[in-house]
């Protein structure tokens, strides 16, 4: 088959056909490049808190799942990025110990840096930004202790 057709010559015209396998495989590349880049983002988001790790793996799996079963298998069953997006899935929440936990560092983390830098601006952004990460985690669902976010293994 040819890419390039010349209309008036009927032996070089393009099928639909292939235009559709190229358009799909150029949209599965895309969307394997989009969720590389938002795994990298929520792994980079479970070592700083102002950045949020499950949105991004979210959007990984979303991206994954249109386009490579392998990766949305391995990022769903990874043991770091696994248990995020499952306990999403699931609508189990988060555990109580990690939401006080989290709400500290992220508050500790903001402070600290606040003292460091001392610019009013920065500061501001940075408490907005805090503010938001705050309510978005108080919002999540808390984990009921006899709810555990793994599933049982079955022999």
């Amino acid at each position: 088959m040819y890419l390039l057709t010349k209309p008036w010559r009927s032996s070089s015209v393009v099928t639909l056909a292939a235009i559709k396998l190229s358009a799909s495989r150029m949209k599965k590349t895309i969307l394997v490049i989009c969720g590389n880049l938002a795994v990298v983002l929520g792994i980079a988001g479970i070592f700083l808190p102002l950045l949020p790790t499950t949105p991004f793996l979210l959007v990984a799996a979303a991206c994954y799942v249109r386009s490579s079963e392998r990766l949305y298998k391995w990022l769903t069953t990874n043991r770091w990025t696994g248990s995020y997006i499952q306990t999403y899935q699931k609508g189990t929440g988060l555990p109580l110990r990690a939401k006080i936990l989290t709400v500290a560092i992220l508050w500790g983390t903001v402070g600290w840096s606040t003292y460091l830098i001392g610019h009013r601006l920065i500061f501001l952004i940075q408490f907005f930004f805090a503010i938001l990460t705050t309510i978005l985690i108080l919002r999540l669902p808390t984990q009921q202790p006899g709810n555990p976010t793994k599933e049982p293994k079955k022999d």
